[in-house]
């Protein structure tokens, strides 16, 4: 006798359950059913029984106080339940919930069905919670590994090594992470830009992408992106207000100060200077340069809708790195859009750029127009 296809053995356990005299068979394989949707896929009468009703078929609101929850029924089965419920007096049903939140509940109340769904969506997002505490954990361990090899790549190099911001970062941002479920990778990339003094950057964070032109040199800042727009700006046209608290190490003693600070700071000292050479003329130096803080214009869209976020006056802001190999940073930017604090923080990982996120200013605003308005 030849083995029987797999579609002849559905059919034969479907002929099984709606045969009166293998009820006994049906009921005893219900009882092996471990959850609520498993069994009302099996046969729903036998659900309702265990659930809503007592022996006599009547309806039973002791059987189960509790609205019952079954998530990731069809919509053909869940046209089948509401149909053999609407035969069990007093009971509702209802569909809550959206996307992976949706479920079909089923209850003597609506106030019981809306306390079940509650719960469901907390114990949902509460699972949710702990994957995503885990990714991150992992994710840390992964980078700070990664970070450990890279400063490993950097022992044993000459005093007289010129060390570059050039290269490939993984940022970390306490306030997005608040706001942001997912967590997609946040990563900046800068290269060295054709004009002297002046880097490129591409950066995603998760609700932002975009690009950035960099510089220890403000003045040199303002002229190259007035450069690039075709556009007439003074450095006082743009804020500048960021990491105004000093860092949290020091081994400078002006770090952790901005330009206008440390000029203001000079000028005391060249003040104390004079007044002990009784007026004698000295020439001003100017406002001094912190080699590892370099400020920063940005423009990009938000990944979330879609908006083009290019030509703010305030789209700004600023990083400074730890040491002066630039292995790490703190930073801020003008990210209006999210709550809390603008401060990330960044570990470099590699000296090379990021493969395909850095792009030209100029580029990108025509290499993204499609994707925004499209």
């Amino acid at each position: 006798m030849p083995p029987r296809t797999r579609r002849e053995g559905v059919a034969g356990v479907a002929r099984l359950t709606r045969d009166p005299h293998h009820a006994q068979v049906r009921a005893e394989y219900f009882k092996t059913l471990t959850t609520p949707i498993a069994e009302a896929f099996f046969d729903i009468e036998l659900f309702l029984d265990k659930y809503f009703r007592d022996e006599n078929g009547n309806p039973d609101q002791s059987k189960t106080p509790e609205a019952v929850i079954l998530s990731g029924l069809t919509a053909a089965h869940k046209r089948k339940l509401e149909k053999a419920a609407a035969e069990v007096p007093n009971l509702i049903c209802e569909t809550r919930g959206f996307d992976e939140y949706e479920a079909f509940y089923l209850g003597w109340s609506k106030e019981a069905i809306f306390e079940r769904s509650r719960n469901f969506i907390q114990e949902l997002q509460q699972r949710k919670d702990r994957e995503i505490e885990s990714l991150d954990v992992i994710r840390e361990q992964q980078h700070a590994e990664a970070h450990r090899s890279y400063l490993q790549t950097l022992d044993g190099k000459p005093d007289d090594t010129d060390y570059s911001i050039v290269g490939s970062y993984t940022i970390d941002c306490p306030s997005i992470n608040e706001e942001w479920d997912e967590r997609d990778e946040m990563v900046l990339s800068i290269q060295k830009a054709q004009r002297g003094g002046i880097f490129e950057a591409g950066f995603r964070f998760r609700l932002l992408e975009g690009v950035m032109i960099l510089s220890t040199n403000r003045a040199l800042l303002v002229a190259h992106r007035n450069t690039l727009d075709k556009t007439k700006t003074k450095e006082k046209d743009w804020d500048w207000n960021y990491l105004q608290d000093p860092a949290p190490t020091q081994e400078d003693g002006e770090e952790g100060q901005d330009n206008d600070a440390q000029a203001g700071a000079g000028a005391k000292r060249r003040a104390s200077g004079a007044a002990g050479t009784r007026g004698k003329k000295r020439k001003s130096s100017g406002p001094q340069v912190n080699p590892r803080r370099f400020w920063l214009m940005w423009q990009g869209f938000e990944t979330g809708e879609g908006q083009m976020q290019s030509d703010h006056m305030d789209n700004t802001g600023c990083i400074e790195f730890s040491d002066d190999r630039f292995t790490s940073f703190r930073g801020e930017m003008n990210l209006k859009f999210v709550s809390g604090e603008h401060k990330f923080s960044g570990r470099k990982l590699s000296d090379q750029p990021t493969p395909g996120l850095t792009m030209g200013w100029d580029k990108f605003e025509n290499e993204n127009y499609e994707y925004v308005y499209m």
